[in-house]
């Protein structure tokens, strides 16, 4: 059960990443990727289809590694931090 919920909290916050990114960048003057692989995923394929396309490859890498419930955990806990950063610089703009 704690598998299906950090699986299911997992999709919510790449949801709230890519949103957000996406809004940020488009709407918050001096927004920027910190990530220089994601900032040339963007010059190369455009910012809504780099993070759809990262997110599931992501995805899809986790789902195949099945990582012990610890791991998850942590990859939880790392997005939750990458969507509240994002909130907070759309939030102070």
């Amino acid at each position: 059960m704690v598998s299906i919920m950090l699986w299911l909290t997992l999709i919510v916050l790449q949801g709230i990443d890519v949103w957000s990114t996406w809004y940020a960048l488009e709407h918050v003057n001096g927004a920027y990727e910190k990530n220089p692989i994601m900032r040339w995923a963007f010059a190369l394929w455009g910012i809504v289809p780099a993070l759809i396309g990262v997110k599931v490859l992501v995805m899809a890498a986790l789902w195949l590694l099945n990582p012990p419930v610890e791991a998850l955990t942590l990859v939880v806990v790392m997005y939750l931090w990458v969507a509240f950063n994002n909130l907070r610089v759309i939030a102070d703009n």
